[in-house]
């Protein structure tokens, strides 16, 4: 397939390739979207940690003047337009700064990180969909669409050998179409959802074969058990959270959840991430040397 033209463009089998979409395209589409929404990410996330940080004291307490007017600011409703998760992160987080006991601080910062990854994940859909799937279309378009790349002069064709042509190549087309999607779901989730951490380098399409800190074991705090159990309703490392489809929000969140909890406490994720000669150079609008 690769000697006939696969990948190229100008030749009879690229052309058609290339009029359907199949998973060789995607990689490409994967890698722009997954910038685009890191992007999106960053810019919200970060803004509201330092806004928060600065106006928020440590001693305020969650119904305090101080943190009323911090969640103000976030748009009233569920993502990805308004921001409701994003509130109640914030307050949880302020919540575990008035607690005394370990598990209880634990817990809450747990709940807050899976609503903010919660929010984001949902706010990030499209961004996800886009990197995986072809717009989807009818059969009949798929057959215009392929007959066209095979046969540029097919339009001129009579109406009596054009139409069923159509249908027949748009048929068969769109069954390879989604067939492909399902593929390529798969094939980037495997290939390309990889997490590169400090201490070690994880494959979102794999278990997360790391146990459970003690702090969360048989943890009764109710408003952190009630959203673990919508995303994992098993028992702590029971379950297998690879995730299959990257694309599934559902998924997604159970892989978060098991990687959240189970890194909760890893002391290489609160080192410092940038030597202060990195930082110096980001602000300069350099992109600095050594490991990013």
């Amino acid at each position: 397939l690769l000697r006939k033209g696969l990948f190229e463009p100008d030749t009879r089998l690229g052309k058609a390739i290339a009029a359907i979409h199949t998973p060789f395209d995607a990689f490409e589409r994967a890698s722009e979207a997954v910038a685009t929404g890191n992007l999106k990410v960053f810019a919200e996330i970060g803004r509201e940690f330092a806004r928060f940080l600065a106006t928020v004291p440590a001693e305020a307490r969650p119904d305090s003047p101080a943190l009323r007017a911090f969640v103000k600011e976030f748009r009233s409703g569920p993502p990805p337009d308004g921001q409701d998760y994003l509130k109640e992160a914030f307050t949880h987080y302020q919540q575990q700064r008035q607690e005394a006991d370990r598990a209880a601080q634990a817990a809450w910062v747990l709940l807050a990180n899976l609503k903010i990854g919660l929010h984001e994940q949902t706010r990030l859909q499209p961004q996800i969909a886009a990197a995986v799937e072809a717009p989807l279309v009818t059969a009949a378009e798929l057959g215009v669409r392929l007959l066209r790349a095979l046969f540029p002069r097919a339009h001129q064709w009579a109406g009596r050998a054009h139409r069923p042509l159509v249908f027949l190549i748009g048929w068969l087309a769109k069954k390879l179409h989604q067939a492909a999607i399902t593929l390529t779901r798969e094939t980037v989730t495997k290939a390309m959802m990889v997490l590169k951490l400090p201490h070690l380098v994880l494959s979102l399409g794999e278990n997360l074969a790391a146990p459970v800190p003690p702090v969360f074991i048989d943890n009764p705090h109710a408003p952190l058990q009630a959203l673990v159990k919508l995303y994992d309703p098993c028992a702590p490392g029971s379950s297998n959270c690879g995730a299959q489809d990257w694309c599934d929000l559902p998924q997604r969140m159970h892989y978060i959840l098991h990687l959240f909890r189970a890194l909760a406490e890893e002391s290489a994720l609160f080192a410092r991430p940038f030597t202060a000669e990195q930082v110096a150079k980001f602000r300069a609008g350099i992109v600095p040397d050594g490991e990013l």
